[in-house]
């Protein structure tokens, strides 16, 4: 049985999340109608959209397993290890199946961990007003390779 992606066009096998950002632009000159171009249009970049978030979301929530195996050793169990795991699965197939979503990761990063220390300093009970804790670093203490690789775990 032939895969499905066998009838798909080269860009969209290689890299979907650019082919979803890049596709709108040029159907706006094709023979559609205008009215199904735009639809197609606004799909297509909520798609991309979708892409984004769950990159997002899965960058969050590593980044704070990340920062609780660095801030929490007391609490480090073979858990967490899984969980990490997961993760890193998820995102490594993820820039795989769409490499330009790497550089998307990059460009949320700081973001990311902003969250996660925000949600950090929750679980530290540390009160709004200090938000993030002072104990968290400003800027990102871990680089994407160190962020998606399964072996890598901070001291």
């Amino acid at each position: 049985m032939a895969d499905f992606k066998d009838e798909w066009s080269p860009l969209s096998r290689q890299d979907f999340y650019q082919w979803l950002t890049q596709i709108p632009s040029q159907m706006q000159a094709s023979n559609l109608p205008k009215k199904d171009i735009d639809q197609l249009c606004r799909v297509l970049k909520l798609m991309a959209i979708d892409e984004e978030l769950k990159i997002k979301s899965t960058l969050r929530l590593l980044l704070l397993q990340l920062l609780k195996w660095q801030h929490q050793p007391q609490n480090r169990c073979h858990r967490w290890v899984e969980t990490m795991s997961e993760y890193r699965y998820q995102l490594n197939d993820y820039f795989t199946a769409s490499p330009t979503l790497k550089d998307f990761a990059e460009s949320v990063l700081f973001d990311c961990y902003q969250a996660a220390c925000a949600t950090m300093s929750i679980e530290d009970h540390v009160p709004v007003e200090h938000f993030p804790a002072a104990s968290f670093p400003k800027d990102v203490p871990f680089s994407m390779a160190e962020i998606s690789d399964l072996n890598y775990f901070p001291k």
